[in-house]
């Protein structure tokens, strides 16, 4: 039976329809490229979620860049931050440095192809790290007028693009949600001026904002809070100045109390400190206080061989971004040993080793 030419012609545009898409590096199908991939800035860090594929035991490579991922030489120009499963979407993302970011997943790297809205972002998300704590500040008496006494309170930031706020109290300062600073300066200020009653205690925290005006609300006793109130007591025509800090030499006074990294310490589960850890320091950039606790807790005898990865792993990215390269290979090498680790560790194992002079 002879079939009519009509019903050969849609027979024809059928058997088109259901021909593979055609990408950048040949043949490809539906189910090689995830879907919906979206980026967001939280506090400290970026959270991408996508679409993932549907099947088993998938593993997806993250990349990112500070210009758009549209082909294969950008994704090889681009940072590999990562080879997640499914069960790991969102990735928390944090590049260390203010800038402007794109991102891509691909399923593996035989297929890279790149589709805009699908698997790579056609807009930048807007990313500044979480602000560090100041170290210390310092508290000067300047003059007084009917019983009030003006204070300079001095602190060194960490970068001038911090803003900061001052909170004061009569009572100790543990927390500064929901209430409004007594002022905001800037990082080039490094100052703040505070008028206060004679023969009243008062107590002081600073916290910093950065670019994009999240607020870092850790509070540290000694570091960037006082546990001890400031009082100027006026007795019988005599001023005697009560200050929180911890007397100093005359040559020392004004400068930045030297303080030991701060360790992730307590009774916390490895999981947890490691999480602390992240949140704390490595998040905001702090890579070598993040490095000494990740030592800290690789040292224990406790942990699971998933805690031992992950703490390896960011120990060797803490030391990439250090730029100990050699070390970074040695404890990416470490964090293979976890199921997970394997593929990330490699790629990061090559890029420390493309690195090594």
């Amino acid at each position: 039976m002879k079939i009519p030419r009509v019903l050969q012609l849609i027979g024809i545009l059928f058997s088109i329809a259901a021909l593979p898409l055609i990408g950048q590096e040949g043949l490809v199908t539906e189910d090689r490229f995830v879907t919906l991939i979206s980026s967001k800035y939280e506090e400290g860090f970026v959270s991408l979620s996508f679409e993932p594929i549907e099947g088993p035991n998938l593993q997806y490579r993250v990349y990112r860049s500070d210009k758009p991922i549209i082909s294969q030489a950008d994704i090889e120009r681009a940072t590999l931050i990562g080879e997640i499963s499914a069960g790991e979407i969102p990735l928390k993302d944090s590049p260390g440095v203010d800038g402007r970011f794109y991102y891509a997943v691909t399923v593996t790297e035989e297929f890279p192809d790149l589709i805009p809205y699908l698997n790579t972002t056609t807009s930048p998300i807007d990313f500044s790290p979480m602000p560090e704590v100041i170290d210390t500040f310092n508290i000067t008496v300047l003059d007084h007028e009917n019983g009030e006494r003006r204070l300079s309170i001095q602190f060194i930031p960490a970068t001038d693009e911090y803003t900061f706020n001052l909170y004061t109290g009569m009572i100790p300062i543990t927390k500064v949600d929901d209430t409004e600073p007594y002022a905001t300066a800037t990082g080039v200020d490094g100052r703040f001026e505070l008028s206060v009653q004679e023969n009243t205690s008062v107590f002081m925290a600073i916290t910093a904002l950065n670019r994009l005006g999240v607020e870092n609300k850790t509070l540290i006793p000694g570091r960037n809070v006082t546990s001890e109130p400031f009082l100027i007591e006026v007795e019988e025509g005599e001023t005697v100045v009560r200050k929180p800090e911890k007397e100093t030499s005359p040559e020392d006074r004004g400068k930045p109390e030297v303080k030991e990294p701060e360790k992730v310490t307590g009774t916390l589960s490895p999981g947890e400190l490691i999480e602390q850890n992240l949140r704390s320091n490595f998040y905001t950039g702090n890579y070598g206080r993040a490095l000494d606790n990740f030592r800290s807790i690789l040292s224990r005898g406790d942990l699971t061989t998933k805690e031992r990865g992950s703490a390896a792993f960011h120990a060797g990215q803490c030391s990439y971004y250090l730029r100990d390269y050699e070390k970074a290979v040695k404890y990416f090498v470490l964090s293979k040993e976890a199921e997970g680790y394997e593929g990330m560790a490699d790629a990061w194992i090559e890029r420390s080793l493309s690195r090594v002079q």
